[in-house]
């Protein structure tokens, strides 16, 4: 009854927050119209680092991309939750898309997504890339290296007034090596103008995925991204989004490998996916040094994730703390129309944090236990994420995307984020 209560509360107050949109993806840090996602889409990976800037390359959706471009999703196999993490596809042609595959058995060509509601041959040219019909099945190692050195032209004020104790030069080494589809290994070495060391920062994982009960176990970086965002996504976020549009309605990749130059949004430890049924479960833990401001009483005054260390100052506040984090989820999925799942998430800080704010986070710890639902009739998605973090506050977001046209949607959302909710690791 907690459910459908959830519902009609969110169906009565949705219209407090109402947004309509054509055809757009919505994204925690970038928002894209369809000609934006287009101009991305129609480049590659390496193009996109050809014309990179640092914000670029440390962006979510280019790893995303990159990933979908270096493991392309079988359309004849891959699940409905797999096909909306893609760009442009929207859960409600993502479940199309599934529904086409069922009638028909099996996709002979893209071409054949033609058939299906809310795709055309614009859609079909930006998706190529991103997924194939009967790939070949890979045998045998395959080794991919990247290596990058940048200088600007014209030196950093940092170097001109001698503060930045390194060399101009900005160094990028990525190794990423997989065998057939059991096996997956990564290593990036990266290296800040200024910053003293070339492997300033260094992140890698090692990937199995076993099968039949332990589908995957990831040793080493890892990001996760679950339900809506609002008990755990990215790995440090200390404030609410003012942002409504955004966060309207997510499409969660649950756990993966983490091979970006972001210095701060990843896990660093050991996750597990298990599958039985129509259940999934997976467990994690993370255990890492962070940057940090620590005062001459041992508390935490500020927590920084840009990953600079190029200052006297920012080499100071390297790994000034450690962060500790466990959780795990269970997920029930009723088909294509319907699922519902808990997520329970906990973090622990080696010093306290000293609140600046009457509502800033205190303390060293911080627990949260969240439910979250989707639901798809017809045009219909229903979605939301609640949580209730340590202090006993409950915060969340609920909505519901129509889709009236392959090329309008109408999303409504209500969101509440009480002031003493905290959630440091979700949007």
């Amino acid at each position: 009854m907690a459910v459908f209560r959830v519902f009609f509360v969110t169906v009565c107050l949705l219209a407090l927050s109402i947004h309509l949109y054509a055809f757009q993806e919505v994204r925690s840090d970038t928002v894209l119209t369809l000609d934006a996602l287009r101009a991305v889409l129609e480049m590659n990976a390496e193009d996109l680092l050809g014309q990179a800037t640092q914000d670029l390359e440390e962006s979510e959706l280019l790893d995303r991309l990159e990933r979908l471009e270096e493991n392309p999703l079988d359309l004849n196999k891959a699940p409905q939750e797999d096909l909306q993490t893609i760009p442009g596809v929207t859960p409600i042609i993502a479940r199309n898309i599934v529904e086409a595959r069922d009638r028909l058995g099996v996709f002979n060509s893209l071409s054949d997504l033609l058939g299906v509601n809310g795709i055309d041959e614009r859609l079909i040219a930006l998706l190529k890339r991103y997924v194939q019909v009967f790939p070949s099945l890979p045998t045998e190692l395959h080794i991919k290296y990247r290596s990058r050195a940048i200088r600007d032209l014209k030196d950093r004020q940092g170097f001109r007034d001698g503060s930045y104790v390194g060399s101009p030069w900005r160094s990028y080494n990525r190794l990423l090596g997989s065998y057939a589809s059991s096996a997956e290994v990564g290593l990036l070495v990266e290296k800040d103008p200024g910053e003293k060391k070339f492997n300033d920062f260094t992140s890698g994982f090692v990937t199995i995925k076993p099968g039949t009960l332990l589908s995957e176990v990831i040793i080493g970086d890892y990001r996760l991204e679950v339900a809506q965002g609002v008990t755990v996504w990215r790995s440090r976020a200390f404030s609410k989004s003012l942002e409504v549009i955004q966060p309207a309605r997510r499409s969660p990749r649950g756990i993966f490998p983490s091979l970006s130059t972001d210095e701060s949004n990843y896990y660093r430890g050991v996750a597990a996916l298990f599958g039985v049924s129509k259940f999934q479960v997976f467990a994690f833990y993370s255990n890492k040094k962070v940057d940090a401001s620590v005062d001459t009483l041992g508390r935490l005054t500020s927590v920084y994730g840009t990953g600079f260390h190029r200052t006297e100052g920012e080499l100071r506040r390297r790994f000034g703390t450690r962060e500790r984090s466990i959780g795990g989820r269970v997920q029930y999925s009723m088909g294509k129309l319907f699922r519902i799942g808990s997520t329970f998430f906990s973090t622990r800080f080696e010093n306290a944090f000293v609140p600046k704010r009457l509502y800033d986070f205190s303390g060293n710890e911080n627990h949260l236990l969240g439910i979250d639902f989707d639901f798809l009739w017809e045009r219909i998605n229903f979605f939301g994420e609640w949580a209730r973090s340590h202090t006993g506050a409950i915060g969340g977001i609920s909505g519901v995307l129509i889709n009236f046209t392959d090329r309008t949607e109408f999303v409504l959302s209500l969101r509440n984020y009480p002031r003493d909710f905290i959630s440091l690791h979700g949007f």
